[in-house]
């Protein structure tokens, strides 16, 4: 008998913000488009990086706004980009606090049938989110505990901006 395919209504897209973001982007287009769903972005900004920092040698609540600026700009992006390439229904949401949690919070709160998330990548600046380990479990809380699927993306670390229909290009 053969499997009777799954058809997604929402699918979920957590980005970074880093160029590595691009190939998880493409995968939700992707799926987004096969499915003929609404595709929604999100970028959380986790600031307990930041906590340690003395207020005095650190503006954190300029530092923060600036975050969300940039993530804004990031998305806004993101979803003119998607819109470009035959979606319809495209939005995005920048959420603040720790990741695991608000990641799966706001997959519940619209209702995501597919999370599309970028495996951790280990560079030499600065550490992932999560070590590969901790995002295998992750991934497996969201679909036992949750009953969301999760596409995983393997982001090549040096991405040609090819890759990216439009991505590069200046219209201004």
């Amino acid at each position: 008998m053969a499997q009777k395919k799954k058809v997604y209504k929402i699918v979920l897209c957590a980005v970074r913000g880093q160029l590595e973001s691009r190939a998880t982007a493409k995968k939700a287009i992707q799926i987004a488009l096969e499915h003929e769903a609404s595709l929604h972005y999100c970028y959380i900004i986790d600031v307990e990086f930041m906590k340690s920092a003395a207020p005095t040698l650190a503006p954190i609540r300029q530092v923060y706004r600036q975050l969300e600026e940039m993530s804004e700009f990031a998305l806004s992006i993101l979803r003119d980009r998607s819109i470009e390439q035959g979606l319809e229904d495209v939005d995005y949401k920048i959420l603040k606090g720790e990741i695991p949690r608000q990641l799966i919070d706001y997959s519940l709160e619209i209702n995501a049938d597919v999370i599309v998330l970028g495996t951790p990548i280990m560079k030499s600046m600065g550490k992932s989110v999560f070590t590969p380990k901790q995002f295998d479990a992750f991934v497996e809380k969201i679909k036992s505990e949750i009953g969301i699927d999760v596409v995983e993306v393997r982001p090549k670390v040096n991405n040609d901006l090819k890759d990216f229909p439009g991505y590069g290009k200046s219209s201004d």
